[in-house]
């Protein structure tokens, strides 16, 4: 359902207080998840932290937060996250005719992040109006995606219904084993997501598969979608071809390519160039310079290297946020508390686009 004029900021806004201090495992099992989903960020308060000079180990909370992806509200993620809410909107008040998505864009744009955020608002969404539900399962593409029961067994991971090994002996024995060691997991994964009434399947990194193994997974997901009405988000790298040519392969009866298209959401790099989207760039790293925590960070500190730092990363959040964060926690280590230039150029990232402008 279409949000209003004043629903509009909160979306994002949810997603820029999702906490920070998960490791990517976490968030493909329901209980790191869940928290992902219902906790909000609390930023340390400067009163309260260290004196500046201090010395401090990895475990400061300011090294801590300072080091983590800052989200800020911007045009490109916000419009997706609406386009999103619109299409799962309809999707909860009917029971057929249901649309997934794809997210695609180049490597660094904020993909995973949009994805988790999509997630996060409509588990929030759900779970004002209903307890005991799982409305939102995270996974990423097997590593091994060859068959249905590969993706079950992931699906059945993140509930919690798929059997770990009970010690390294175990481990090894499984490796060696020529049988299936999986137990089939179709039976109670279908059970579950059906109780537990699951509307939304979150499937990110499937740039790391062949259009053959996603191929063998479509089929499944027009059964979920089908059945207990659960839309599939898709994201990684090259989705849209990805996904049409699966698509093809797996329904012969798909001579009509456009009969396959799903809504898809592209994040590319930001531009910051004459003539072209000059405010989005330093909205950006305005925003990442109101959430820092540093002692002796003024006004401007960060703003007045906006060009520098498009330069640096050629307008991809994820080497900004490596960036900015790395010097945050450096500015902290050494006492400086603040970031200067020099201290950007100390930073190696893996990544530099100096000649982009």
């Amino acid at each position: 359902m279409p949000k209003t004029d004043t629903e509009q900021p909160e979306a994002l806004s949810r997603a820029v207080l999702a906490p920070r201090l998960l490791t990517p495992e976490m968030l493909v099992r329901l209980d790191g998840w869940n928290y992902f989903a219902r906790t909000d960020l609390k930023p340390p308060d400067l009163r309260d932290c260290a004196p500046a000079g201090t010395k401090v180990d990895d475990t400061d909370p300011r090294v801590i937060y300072n080091g983590h992806l800052c989200v800020v509200n911007i045009p490109v993620m916000e419009q997706a996250i609406l386009d999103a809410g619109s299409v799962y909107g309809v999707n909860i008040t009917r029971p057929q005719g249901l649309l997934g998505m794809a997210l695609d864009g180049e490597d660094g744009t904020g993909k995973t992040f949009l994805l988790r955020a999509i997630g996060r608002d409509f588990q929030q969404r759900i779970e004002k109006q209903y307890s005991g539900r799982i409305p939102v399962v995270h996974i990423l593409a097997p590593h091994n995606a060859d068959t249905e029961q590969a993706w079950l067994w992931e699906i059945g991971q993140f509930l919690g219904l798929a059997p770990e090994p009970k010690s390294l002996d175990e481990a090894l024995q499984w490796a060696k084993t020529k049988q299936p060691r999986y137990p089939d997991l179709k039976i109670p994964v279908m059970h579950v997501l059906e109780h537990a009434k699951t509307r939304m399947l979150l499937i990110d990194d499937i740039h790391r598969i062949t259009v053959d193994q996603l191929a063998v997974f479509l089929p499944l997901s027009d059964y979920l979608r089908n059945k207990f009405g659960i839309a599939t988000i898709y994201c990684g790298t090259g989705a849209t071809e990805i996904l049409h040519a699966a698509r093809l392969k797996a329904n012969r009866y798909a001579k009509d390519p456009q009969r396959n298209a799903l809504p898809i959401r592209r994040l590319d790099p930001i531009p910051f160039r004459n003539g072209v989207d000059l405010e989005t760039w330093p909205r950006l790293v305005k925003g990442f310079e109101k959430q820092l925590r540093l002692h002796r960070l003024a006004e401007g500190d960060l703003t007045r290297h906006a060009t520098y730092l498009h330069q640096r990363t050629g307008g991809r959040l994820l080497y900004l946020s490596h960036l900015v964060c790395q010097a945050a926690q450096a500015a902290i280590h050494t006492g400086e508390e603040t970031i200067t230039l020099e201290l950007f150029e100390s930073i190696n990232i893996g990544f530099t686009s100096r000649n982009r402008s």
